[in-house]
């Protein structure tokens, strides 16, 4: 069986939150996500950046917590994934099957 791990990104470097990922939940077995965020959304911020929600040390420390993407709401196949304001955003997919993912 072939087994393939895909990771989205999307990088936010203004004040407001933008537009969730839709993930088609059906094409993949296991999904998670990962937010590395800055303090307040303050993206001037150069110190308390989080990854993960645990804050990254001055020595660049972290815990890597990825959470489970949820499962779909209202019985669908489409996994909505919030993309806040000064943060970046990774979801991490393992799917043995074709997918498709779309942002708006």
């Amino acid at each position: 069986m072939f087994e393939a791990m895909i990771y989205i990104l999307r990088v936010v470097c203004t004040w407001r939150d933008l537009p969730a990922i839709r993930v088609d939940n059906k094409n993949f077995r296991n999904g998670q996500v990962i937010y590395l965020m800055a303090p307040n959304q303050d993206v001037a911020a150069k110190t308390g950046q989080s990854l993960g929600g645990t804050e990254i040390s001055d020595l660049g420390d972290f815990a890597e917590i990825w959470k489970t993407l949820p499962p779909a709401s209202n019985g669908g196949e489409t996994v909505v994934v919030e993309v806040p304001a000064a943060s970046a955003t990774i979801i991490k997919l393992t799917t043995d099957k074709q997918f498709a993912v779309s942002a708006r």
